[in-house]
């Protein structure tokens, strides 16, 4: 009998089926196929299909193998299994994908090759190439050499939708070491627009690394991908010292200069062990910080400090020993010693006096402040203290050496009988502060009484000590005697009463403020008695005063505290007048200042001779003395200023000033640089490199001037002549979104605040790298702190914002008791303490430094400090040499100085903060 064996392959939604005659073998394997066609659609050329899959059953008798599977034309395949030995009834997965190469509809075949009936068989494969819906630019991404363990600066993938139409992208992946942040590409990209995909190469081994970054979108622009590549080296510890060299100038031998500062970071991604640091001749060092282990990506402090034992050049070494390859890394030292220059002093009369009531008996010592460091022991200049006449006077007789014909003096007048009491009363202690040694004139007579002693120590309270010893750094004469030149604005050092004759005529007086602090330390004098409550009105914690002037320094230390109860001991005495009419919010004492051109006032900064330089938006600059006296009496014009938010000082105390406008050849806006004495020195503006709304502006100690140009998101850098140094449309990278606000660290980064967004980018000086740090909210300020450390103002969040040096995110919402108001400008002190200024609140919040048990504490009440200071919409903040706040007020084209509260700073202000 013939045998015909017949298989028929039927086509459609379902799996074919073989059907066979009568007489099958019992032992045949049969593939069998769920489609004889595929139709993957329209895609864009060089997109990638979204994948169909193909289902091959063995629906014979015996176990099916596939020898080979092949595909032709714009198609590929991947498969699940197909290649073992299919089982009777098992399956097994072909996924077909279609990449066009070419316009119009493509053809191909999928032919698998088995020992199943009816091999080969085909399945036939159709597709449509479209015009490119999505492009991808660049098409493959190389990183340069990594480290093992840590990031590649970020390279960007732009997107373009060259379609009418929006395209939905559902998804955006990467494979390997690499990730990707996506800037506007998940969701519907519209038609014609683009978007930015950031890709970060981030090896976990070492040698060639490879990966994709691939992107699914709605068809028919499928699925698209690009190659990443780099390659990794072994992770090593790296030592980076912010300078080569330090310079301390002349130093009088015996005496020290202020600290400077060397920041060592880790730049590798292993730790870095350093050990033994030590510094070689006339030089001392300390460190913040530096232990044993420094791990990657953290920084530390070393200062450095000056204290010469002879004249003449003076050199040494820091030595920093390390594990890394390169070994120890030195800092070469040098300053100057010179020897002491004395000078005699003239004759001169001080009357102690209790309100208008002499003080007899007293003791009268007269003092040139010290120069070892804030508070240190002055010098007694007088080897017998006087005693008062029954007038109060004393005669200071000439011929009493001074350390240094500048040197600032000061008297202390020491118990005695107040004229009318019926005996001595060893509370009294009273101060006044002369000034500079070879500032006195031969005969002039001063007085010592409470309003002299409230205003010296009020302004010289971050120069005191407890006892009455005033003294500062050698290197901050300048802060100290400016401190003594305010102490003589708050109060006449001849008259003895508030305000001082020197208080500039567009100053707000201080008079009540001095006269009512004048009244409680009165109450003591003239009463010993009623000095009990003083005391404890004025503690420091379980520490009370013992005298009048250690109490005045208490109240000054802490103007917060028992506010209320010192008042209601004020106003038992009338000896000084006019007095506060009621409690003050707080004890600050302040000095509102109008004039000198200021217009819509903004940017403020202090130079190094504590002069305060003022940024105007309606197109003017102001320039203030270091106790306010406008230095140009309409201003600065013309010089390209034109609607300026910023300021900064350069350490030639040169000013640059951004101006959003005018339209210029080159963008929009320019950058303005006045020198000392006010004349331009970038004619009508520097406006090359890409500017756009220039809003803000920092200076990098080695002269690199940073502007944030918020009008199109970019960043522009200038060397010291205004040469555009970031080529010239300056840096970019998607993740700015309206940047306002730059401060520059110890490494040359610049850290880039962003009001639209949360996001703090850390750029390179040469613009190589974005780092982005999720810690903000919709931010307008920031200050570095000495340890390298980012604390940001969150004008919209109400908050401040901390981001160590190595990027973790330590808070973003310290609100400082709820104070914090729209916090728009913040500065950090000496002492590492934060300053904030409240755009709508009228007071100032301080916070507690890095290095404090508790970052970021409340140190000011949640009525804030200052409440009295007459802020009005407090733009900006800058610290002085003298412990002093300056402020401007948008609200009312004034600055205001609180004075003596923060630790003081140097200036100008470049770089991080160093004491002076």
């Amino acid at each position: 009998m013939l045998l015909v064996l017949v298989a028929i392959l039927t086509t459609g939604c379902g799996a074919g089926n073989f059907y066979s005659g009568t007489g099958s073998n019992p032992t045949t394997p049969i593939l069998s196929l769920s489609a004889t066609s595929l139709n993957l659609g329209s895609v864009g050329l060089t997109a990638s299909s979204t994948t169909q899959t193909l289902t091959v059953t063995n629906t014979g008798t015996a176990a099916l193998t596939i020898s080979n599977i092949s595909i032709t034309g714009d198609f590929s395949q991947t498969n699940s299994a197909c290649s073992a030995s299919i089982a009777v009834n098992a399956t097994c997965t072909i996924s077909v994908t279609f990449t066009p190469t070419a316009l119009g509809t493509r053809t191909g075949t999928l032919t698998l090759t088995s020992n199943g009936t009816g091999s080969p068989q085909t399945v036939s494969l159709t597709g449509t190439g479209t015009a490119t819906v999505l492009s991808l630019s660049p098409t493959s991404l190389a990183f340069p050499s990594t480290i093992s363990g840590l990031s590649s600066p970020a390279q960007t993938v732009t997107v373009t939708n060259n379609s009418s139409a929006a395209v939905t992208i559902s998804t955006i992946a990467t494979t390997g070491d690499f990730s990707q942040q996506s800037f506007g590409c998940i969701g519907n990209l519209a038609a014609s627009t683009t978007c930015q995909i950031l890709v970060i190469f981030n090896p976990t081994a070492t040698g060639t690394r490879t990966g994709s970054l691939t992107i699914t979108t709605s068809s028919p622009s499928g699925t698209q991908s690009i190659a990443l590549s780099g390659t990794a080296t072994a992770a090593v510890p790296i030592l980076s010292l912010s300078a080569t060299a330090l310079t301390f100038g002349t130093i009088t031998t015996g005496m020290s200069s202020a600290p400077q500062m060397i920041t060592a970071t880790n730049l590798g991604s292993l730790a870095l062990n350093l050990s033994s640091i030590a510094v070689s001749g006339d030089f001392t060092q300390t460190s913040g910080g530096c232990a044993a282990s420094l791990a990657p990506r953290a920084s530390c402090q070393i200062f450095v400090t000056f204290s010469p034992t002879a004249t003449g050049t003076r050199t040494g070494t820091l030595s920093v020993p390390n594990n890394t390859s390169a070994g120890t890394q030195t800092v070469s030292l040098t300053g100057t010693g010179a020897a002491p220059v004395t000078f005699a002093g003239p004759s001169f009369q001080v009357t102690s006096q209790a309100g208008i009531k002499p003080i007899a008996g007293a003791s009268v010592q007269l003092y040139a402040a010290g120069t070892s460091g804030n508070g240190s022991a002055p010098a007694a200049l007088l080897p017998v203290a006087l005693t008062s006449s029954a007038s109060g006077a004393v005669t200071v007789a000439a011929g009493y050496v001074c350390p240094a014909a500048n040197s600032p003096l000061y008297v202390v007048s020491r118990g005695g009988t107040v004229n009318g009491a019926t005996g001595p009363n060893a509370n009294i202690t009273l101060m006044t502060a002369i000034g500079a040694c070879n500032g006195i004139t031969a005969g002039a007579k001063f007085v010592t009484d409470e309003a002299t002693t409230v205003a010296a120590v009020e302004a010289l309270v971050q120069f005191y000590s407890v006892g009455g010893s005033i003294g500062a750094t050698a290197s901050n004469l300048t802060g100290l005697t400016n401190a003594f030149a305010t102490a003589a604005t708050l109060a006449d050092p001849v008259a003895g009463t508030s305000p001082g004759s020197t208080l500039p005529s567009n100053a707000g007086s201080p008079a009540a403020r001095v006269n009512s602090l004048a009244n409680l330390l009165n109450e003591c004098v003239v009463s010993a008695p009623t000095c009990s409550a003083l005391y404890t009105s004025t503690a420091q914690g379980t520490t009370l005063a013992t005298n009048t002037l250690d109490a005045a320094y208490y109240l000054a230390k802490s103007p917060t505290s028992n506010v209320a109860a010192l008042y209601s001991q004020s106003v038992v005495s009338t000896a000084y007048t006019p007095a506060l009419a009621k409690a003050p919010t707080d004890w600050t004492m302040f000095i509102t200042y109008s004039g000198g051109g200021m217009d819509s006032p903004a940017g403020i900064g202090v130079d190094s001779t504590g002069s305060v330089w003022v940024s105007n938006y309606f197109n003017s600059a102001s320039k203030f003395s270091p106790i306010g006296t406008p230095v140009f009496a309409n201003g600065i014009t013309g010089a390209g200023l034109y609607n300026s938010y910023g300021l900064a000082l350069d350490l030639s105390d040169n000013a640059w000033i951004p101006n959003e406008q005018p339209f210029t050849s080159a963008g929009i806006g320019s950058v303005s640089e006045l020198s000392p004495a006010g004349t331009s020195l970038a004619g009508n503006g520097f406006i090359n490199g890409g500017m756009n709304y220039p809003l803000s502006v920092a200076i990098d100690p080695n002269g690199t001037v940073w502007v944030v140009d918020y009008g199109n998101s970019h960043l522009t850098l200038l060397n010291s002549s205004g040469t555009p140094i970031s080529g010239t449309s300056g840096y970019t990278t998607p993740l700015f979104a309206f940047p306002v606000a730059v401060a520059v660290d110890a490494n040359h980064y610049g850290w880039i605040v962003n009001q639209s967004s949360n996001y703090l980018t850390r750029v390179a000086p040469d613009g190589s790298s974005f780092t982005n740090y999720n810690c903000c909210n919709l931010a307008s300020g920031i200050a570095l702190d000495q340890f390298d450390n980012a604390w940001v103002a969150n004008y919209f969040g109400n908050t401040v914002s901390l981001v160590t040096n190595a990027g973790a995110v330590v808070s973003g919402s310290y609100s400082g008791n709820g104070s914090i108001n729209h916090p728009q400008g913040i500065a950090v002190d000496g002492g590492g303490s934060m300053w904030v200024a409240n755009y709508r609140a009228a007071y100032l919040t301080e916070l507690s430094g890095a290095t404090s048990s508790s970052p970021g504490t409340a140190l000011s009440p949640a009525a804030g400090i200052g409440a009295d200071a007459d802020l009005l919409e407090a733009y900006a903040i800058a610290l002085d040499a003298s412990g002093s706040i300056w402020v401007t007020n948008q609200g009312n084209n004034t600055i205001t100085k609180l004075i003596g509260l923060a630790v003081p700073v140097k200036t100008p202000l470049s770089g991080l903060p160093q004491l002076p």
